[in-house]
């Protein structure tokens, strides 16, 4: 969940209502919207076969570099600070790491974020 400051929070909801084409203009509907980081916005669909694809094809990918590099799972998790299990789900699609996760084992694996990504 997002924290905004007040006067924040106002100004996002002051801009999103007058831009807003949905049917609905009551304020809680938006902020609903704001707080889901989007979530609730139905026009966008989540496709959740295609989410476990990508999240599988990402999990290889990784499973590719760390070995590649000569990194053991156990390397990975002490170098990222997370435990060994979840970069084991990670792998095996079970998980769906954050953007910052990402960024997090790029760095531990020394590569770039494209070379981890590129699927």
């Amino acid at each position: 969940m997002v924290r905004l400051p007040a006067c924040a929070l106002s100004f996002l909801i002051g801009w999103i209502l007058p831009h807003c084409d949905c049917e609905s203009q009551d304020s809680q509907s938006h902020f609903l919207y704001i707080q889901g980081m989007g979530r609730i916005n139905k026009s966008f669909p989540i496709d959740q076969k295609e989410k476990e694809v990508l999240q599988r094809k990402f999990g290889k990918r990784l499973a590719e570099v760390r070995e590649k590099k000569g990194l053991t799972q156990e390397n990975l998790s002490f170098e990222t600070g997370v435990d060994r299990t979840y970069i084991s789900y990670i792998e095996r699609g079970e998980r769906n790491p954050s953007l910052f996760m990402v960024w997090r084992l790029a760095k531990a694996l020394k590569v770039k974020l494209n070379e981890i990504t590129d699927l």
